[in-house]
């Protein structure tokens, strides 16, 4: 079986290992697509060591371990790429999201042709195609976050950054109602970027606007509740500084290997009365309610498709991330 590894300098490598076997509540599973993901990007930029990449996994159930009740052979599942363990202190105390026995991958690519997997990081995902199905996992980081945005129907949503995730809260935000939906995007001109705004209106962004543009203060909503920063952690000050009062700043953009540091006014903090609510999505959740707004338009993966990428053709992954594309998602295919 193959499967992609890479390192910085999108230096990527295609290895072979033999095709595992299942035991006990184990279950082998095809590959058919994988999303390239923003975390996936960052090691390709940052990690000095190869390292598995992918983990936005739609595959088909191909073999199961004689302990295995959940799925069969020949259903098409996603695969979550961190699971509850479901009887540790905090999953038996209604905490599953402060896990910290989950199941993974174990340091397998998803970028490949095979995973062999605990039973309990699969869904079945009846309804979805293969490609429709590797939305699912970025589409719960999404959801994560509109959640704990709070999104209301009487005042503003600012998503801050314009990649694959700030979109998906883009049309996650309309679906709740965001009264003004405002991105704000990194360079203006670029390829990719035109294309990205594009998308953005045409999921329901009201308008888009870019950092270090004049008077960008006076283009955000008058009434911001609501604010989803995905850019990168320095961002975090701009998006608190513009947040209304009692405002609710949700940081997802990361610095993996970099620097993750912001500098914040507390004052403004305090006195209105804004609070800045960290999510990670792991262990997996909100994937069957996912599943659920794909199937039914309210996430519309042909706007957000931009690439389809063979596994063994990593020189075409290299270029689309490299050079200034009309990327908005790609996906790897077998």
């Amino acid at each position: 079986m193959k499967y992609l590894q890479g390192r910085k300098e999108f230096d990527l490598i295609l290895r072979e290992r033999e095709i595992p076997v299942p035991v006990h509540n184990q279950v082998l599973v095809r590959v058919l697509a994988c999303g390239i993901c923003g975390t996936d990007l960052h090691f390709l930029r940052k990690k000095e060591e190869y390292t598995p990449l992918g983990h936005e996994i739609s595959a088909l159930v191909t073999a199961v371990g004689e302990s295995v009740t959940k799925v069969s052979a020949g259903e098409m599942v996603v695969v979550e790429d961190l699971s509850a363990c479901g009887v540790c202190t905090s999953c038996k105390n209604g905490e599953s999201h402060l896990c910290r026995n989950m199941t993974g991958l174990e340091g397998q690519s998803g970028m490949g042709e095979y995973l062999l997997v605990h039973e309990n990081n699969l869904v079945p995902c009846q309804g979805l195609t293969a490609e429709q199905a590797t939305f699912v996992e970025p589409s719960a980081v999404a959801l994560t976050a509109c959640l704990a945005a709070e999104i209301r129907d009487d005042s503003g949503l600012v998503i801050w950054g314009m990649g694959p995730i700030a979109l998906l809260c883009v049309a996650i935000g309309k679906y709740f109602h965001a009264k003004e939906i405002v991105c704000v995007g990194g360079r203006k001109g670029t390829r990719r970027n035109q294309r990205r705004e594009e998308a953005a209106l045409a999921l329901g962004a009201d308008r888009v606007c870019y950092f270090g543009e004049e008077s960008l203060r006076e283009k955000l909503p008058k009434e911001t509740r609501s604010a989803i920063v995905t850019s990168p952690p320095a961002t975090l000050s701009q998006a608190v500084l513009t947040a209304g009062y009692g405002g609710i700043i949700v940081p997802l953009g990361v610095a993996i290997d970099g620097d993750a540091k912001a500098e914040i006014d507390v004052d403004d903090l305090i006195f209105h009365k804004k609070k800045i609510v960290s999510v990670l999505a792991e262990p997996a959740r909100y994937f069957p309610r996912c599943m659920e707004l794909i199937r039914t338009g309210v996430i519309p993966t042909e706007k957000l498709l931009t690439h389809r990428i063979s596994l063994t053709d990593p020189e075409r992954f290299r270029q689309v991330f490299t050079k200034d594309e009309e990327t908005i998602k790609a996906i790897i295919v077998n």
